[in-house]
């Protein structure tokens, strides 16, 4: 049972459980085995904001579709994803390049998740009329951050923008995936600010001024606050990946 509904595995199935998905009274053949790929909320989180926003469309699919029957060529790949993923953690090395190709490594088995959703035939119908209204609310929600991520932090913004109440629009983004909407501006606005900060040749100051910060030092604490360390010393972090 997932979610209180029944479901049968058989050989070669996928299946998908996102945050908050309660698993149980499950009964197994003498010869079952399976492989399982277990991320906390966070990594799925900052997976999921690298991609495009049809994800939230398959995101809400797998949500009432958790099981994806895998073709002999998508098994085929899994039986190689898995076991260099495994001997990548098993490794077990901080340094900056190694987190960054298992990081790369777990993106590309996410693609190939996708891929494998996309190809299933029964996957290409249409879903809208499954979606609730909070689920639609909730991509509306998602579609303007993506856009405004860098201007807007605040919660009261997207919801005159989306014509209901702030708490509502947080109840609704509870519901449909866990996390509030305050705690998903955030958590945006962090990954934005990381990927700027790794990846990006612009100054501090110029990043803060793209994100409209008050000034260089509130930026600084916001940015010790959620990373652990101002920006000056994430950047001289990266600069020592072997230590």
């Amino acid at each position: 049972e997932v979610n209180d509904k029944s479901y049968t595995l058989i050989a070669n199935d996928l299946l998908i459980c996102p945050p908050n998905f309660i698993v149980g009274h499950y009964m197994t053949s003498p010869d079952f085995e399976c492989k399982a790929l277990c991320m906390t909320r966070n990594v799925a989180t900052q997976m999921l904001m690298h991609h495009e926003q049809d994800i939230w469309n398959k995101f809400l699919f797998v949500r009432d579709n958790p099981i994806i029957k895998m073709s002999d060529y998508q098994l085929e790949q899994f039986n190689h994803f898995y076991p260099l993923l495994k001997l990548m953690l098993e490794y077990n090395t901080q340094s900056f390049y190694a987190q960054k190709s298992v990081w790369s490594l777990v993106q590309s088995g996410l693609y190939g998740f996708m891929d494998q959703m996309t190809s299933n035939d029964t996957n290409q119908e249409d879903n809208s009329g499954r979606l609730t209204q909070g689920d639609l609310l909730f991509k509306r929600f998602f579609d303007l951050l993506t856009t405004n991520v860098k201007k807007e932090r605040s919660v009261n913004f997207y919801a005159d923008k989306l014509y209901v109440t702030p708490k509502y629009l947080s109840a609704v983004c509870k519901k449909v995936t866990g996390k509030t909407a305050s705690t998903w501006i955030s958590d945006m606005v962090v990954n934005e600010v990381k990927t700027m900060l790794t990846y990006s040749d612009k100054s501090i100051k110029e990043i803060c001024n793209e994100f409209e910060f008050a000034s260089l030092s509130f930026f600084g604490k916001y940015v010790k606050a959620h990373l652990g360390v101002s920006p000056t010393e994430f950047r001289r972090q990266l600069r020592r990946p072997t230590e």
